[in-house]
């Protein structure tokens, strides 16, 4: 399954899956709710993004299995 998969998609999930670490670790630094919740706003739309991207590649990757 994964020597089938072009490293360009693999390089792609892994920079989806450090894009989505780093959002995640930002929000949780955060202490308040309220600062949490501004990230949130702010960010959402680039998370939902981010998760897209990577849920696609490995659909891709998982359905040539």
């Amino acid at each position: 399954m994964w020597k089938e998969l072009p490293v360009t998609e693999l390089y792609g999930a892994v920079s989806d899956i450090n894009e989505f670490l780093r959002g995640l670790n930002e929000l949780t630094r955060l202490e308040s709710v309220a600062e949490r919740a501004v990230w949130l706003t702010r960010n959402y739309q680039n998370l939902l993004n981010v998760t897209k991207s990577l849920f696609s590649k490995l659909l891709k990757v998982f359905g040539r299995s």
